[in-house]
């Protein structure tokens, strides 16, 4: 579940980003296009697509796939 996850959310990056290949462990910081806007858009969409709820404790962790997973796992344990 957890690969088919991480590749879900490859494809989300790229497609917020707008760029052909995210890395399986890509973070902010390996792109200029996942700007503070572009972190936003993937706050959202992520909440869309995954069931996450975003909230004061967790606002920071989308900045990487791994962080992000991370949420992801959180939310399906519950």
């Amino acid at each position: 579940m957890m690969s088919n996850d991480r590749e879900r959310l490859r494809d989300l990056l790229q497609s917020v980003l707008g760029i052909e290949t995210v890395s399986e462990h890509g973070c902010q910081e390996d792109y200029v296009e996942w700007d503070s806007l572009a972190y936003m858009s993937v706050v959202a969409r992520v909440e869309d697509e995954f069931d996450v709820e975003v909230t004061a404790e967790n606002i920071e962790a989308f900045g990487s796939i791994d962080t992000i997973l991370k949420e992801i796992e959180k939310t399906q344990n519950t």
